[in-house]
């Protein structure tokens, strides 16, 4: 049991993949993975709901018009959100 927690404390990364997949990985589980031309926005969040993210700190990702989204809580922030921005200038945001 110590060893799953570990493996989601410490696996939980998010990666960019070909300039335009956000891939999200917690532990050993592949979270999600979401095109990064389909995000609309991008805002901080402290909810409590259960997501691949090890701290309160966090952001949500909105990437369809449907309501489609994820919580994440990357180490740099700023510095993920700049990517995303330059990739697709689109989304909107208020982080940067």
């Amino acid at each position: 049991i110590l060893a799953f927690i570990g493996s989601i404390w410490f696996g939980t990364k998010y990666t960019l993949i070909d300039n335009q997949y956000l891939k999200i990985q917690c532990g050993l589980i592949s979270f999600d993975t979401v095109d990064v031309l389909k995000i609309i926005e991008i805002k901080k969040t402290n909810t409590l709901l259960s997501a691949p993210a090890n701290s309160l700190d966090r952001i949500e990702i909105t990437y369809n018009n449907h309501g489609g989204s994820v919580v994440i809580s990357p180490i740099d922030e700023m510095e993920l959100v700049k990517m995303l921005l330059e990739i697709n200038p689109k989304i909107k945001t208020q982080i940067v």
